[in-house]
């Protein structure tokens, strides 16, 4: 009889970490999604403990860019746009953006959990597109949370960050990209998804769309509104081919900007 209990309680505990799960990683989960946040979250607790695993160490602003959630028309109209073409205004020989809006670009796609700078729970995405020669545009797509008591008039001043997770405190939803320019994409990190011929416009629209359904679902939320949903939000969107482009490398050299 005690066994039976004790099988019963297992069984209980373990719909209860399944459901908890599910909700963690939204309607949209990818295949391994609650594998890799179940096996993560517990290697994750010294480090949230410590705080570490928030915003990157090595910040540069005129790479990276946070916008909120609840702004996604301003980012969808005006700060992705501004993003791109100031970061290739001075580094032309780059190819960052093409002559003009509405060329189509093939992009490869990338999900990580754990990518460096972030906890193993933290689920993001790597968009990568030829630029001239042997180079790669490597743009990053997060979710970072941004305590509300930091936000001055409706904008993230420069020199705030944001976190992979919220422990206290009312945090909001924000966008978080950062732009490399590389040869190639390590493997062992990042894990291929597909390839999209769109825009780059037609890309910041997907990013603005997943965004204003994130800000339709709230505050920041470790389990109801958290990266994993952006992440899937996006990735459903899309329409794949395997048709790829960008080699994996090991060695991976990367090219300095200008700013």
């Amino acid at each position: 009889m005690t066994g039976v209990a004790a099988a019963a309680g297992v069984s209980v505990v373990g719909a209860i970490a399944n459901d908890a799960l599910n909700t963690a990683t939204g309607p949209n989960r990818q295949c391994g999604d609650k594998l890799r946040v179940f096996f993560n979250s517990s290697s994750d607790s010294s480090n949230m403990s410590s705080g570490i695993g928030g915003a990157d160490a090595d910040f540069i602003c005129t790479n990276k860019m946070m916008e909120l959630f609840s702004k996604h028309d301003d980012y969808r109209e005006e700060r992705s746009r501004n993003f791109i073409r100031n970061i290739d205004l001075k580094n032309l020989e780059l190819g960052i953006k093409k002559r003009e809006w509405k060329t189509i670009i093939q992009m490869d796609v990338f999900q990580a959990f754990g990518a460096p700078g972030h906890l193993g729970v933290h689920a993001g995405l790597m968009i990568a597109y030829p630029g001239l020669g042997e180079s790669f545009i490597m743009l990053s797509v997060d979710l970072t949370a941004i305590p509300s008591e930091n936000i001055f008039n409706g904008d993230i001043p420069e020199n705030v960050a944001g976190s992979d997770i919220s422990l206290a405190g009312i945090k909001k939803c924000a966008i978080a990209h950062s732009l490399t320019v590389e040869d190639g994409i390590d493997q062992s990190t990042w894990e291929y998804m597909g390839s999209v011929n769109m825009t780059l416009l037609d890309l910041f629209n997907t990013v603005a769309r997943a965004m204003k359904q994130g800000a339709a679902r709230g505050n920041y939320d470790n389990f109801t509104n958290n990266c994993i949903h952006l992440k899937n939000d996006i990735l459903s969107a899309l329409n794949f081919h395997r048709d790829r482009n960008i080699p994996n490398k090991t060695n991976i050299q990367k090219y300095d900007l200008c700013f």
